[in-house]
């Protein structure tokens, strides 16, 4: 195998590496999302009275955008990089 070869199937196994953590801290601040604590609420309650403004809520559409591109570039990217390391 050619140092060409080698390089190639290091900086797949990045890619890959980076793919999955970044699929992993996406489920896990989803799943940290969906429930959220009691003290949370709280803080969220007093925020508006603080002086703070609200956080602008996407539309139902431009999410689904979103977490369809996001999906689709995850995929490419363990697609890629595990093509990089396998087919090299």
């Amino acid at each position: 195998m050619d140092a060409a070869a080698i390089a190639v199937k290091i900086v797949g196994l990045a890619l890959f590496l980076f793919t999955a953590r970044s699929v992993y801290r996406h489920f896990k601040g989803r799943a940290a999302q969906s429930a959220p604590s009691p003290a949370a609420l709280g803080e969220a309650e007093a925020a508006p009275a603080a002086g703070k403004k609200p956080a602008q809520q996407q539309s139902k559409v431009e999410h689904a955008l979103n977490a369809f591109l996001l999906y689709a570039w995850f995929v490419f990217m363990t697609a890629l990089s595990l093509g990089m390391i396998v087919n090299n």
